[in-house]
């Protein structure tokens, strides 16, 4: 059997398209499809760092390859090798493609680190120690003797990529004796995190530094193409 070329599978706008479905499903009613949502997000931004490796190795084994599509696929390659976070790789692969580093503590890439916490803290869930306490602030009538001292309430630590979320109004901050779990269980959540992933990648893939051809691809078929897919030919 002969070979005539060799290619590059691309399985993020599933994923994608697999956390579009989620968020079409959060209708107001408990929306614990925000869940599905942020991890099918996560999971496609994942896989297209995983992609944007492959494809790049994959492209530069071609003659007339660039450089910089060699070097984004061998870094890329290694850092898998060496269980880098999607986030690392992001910023490996930003690096290279924009010949700067990327500035963590704002834009997209900061909010990108509070999806992977959430989806972290989601998938490697733990048990935490909470609070009970004594509310004399909460009326409620009783019957026959006694004193009515308050309502006891428990109350549970918020992580800090949860309060992040809050910062952004994404959730309110009330009440504390909600789970953070079903704190984040809204539609604007499982929103954010459906965009994010499309924004970020696309602007990682965004500016004059990459080879037309091999960015065209990453249009066409790739999560990184999601807003420019939507603008060409949804009507």
């Amino acid at each position: 059997m002969e070979v005539i070329d060799i290619n590059t599978t691309f399985d993020s706008p599933f994923f994608h398209a697999l956390a579009r479905d989620a968020v079409d499903r959060c209708d107001g009613r408990g929306d614990f499809e925000a869940i599905t949502a942020i991890i099918m997000s996560s999971t496609a931004f994942e896989a297209f760092m995983n992609e944007l490796a492959q494809y790049a190795c994959t492209e530069s084994k071609k003659d007339g390859s660039s450089t910089m599509v060699a070097t984004l696929g061998v870094s890329l390659l290694k850092a898998i090798d060496e269980w880098k976070s999607p986030t690392d790789k992001y910023d490996l692969a930003w690096e290279i493609i924009h010949g700067k580093a990327i500035d963590k503590g704002s834009g997209s890439r900061q909010k990108l680190k509070t999806l992977f916490d959430l989806r972290n803290g989601l998938v490697h869930n733990k048990a935490e120690e909470t609070f009970l306490i004594i509310d004399p602030s909460k009326k409620d009538s009783i019957d026959g003797q006694g004193e009515w001292l308050g309502q006891i309430l428990e109350l549970y630590v918020i992580p800090k990529y949860v309060k992040s979320l809050q910062s952004d109004c994404l959730f309110p901050l009330e009440p504390e004796q909600l789970r953070w779990t079903s704190r984040i269980c809204n539609r604007q959540v499982a929103e954010w995190a459906f965009t994010l992933v499309a924004k970020s990648t696309e602007e990682l893939i965004t500016g004059d530094f990459l080879p037309v051809e091999f960015k065209s691809r990453l249009q066409e078929q790739s999560l990184a193409g999601y807003g420019w897919r939507n603008k060409k030919y949804v009507r």
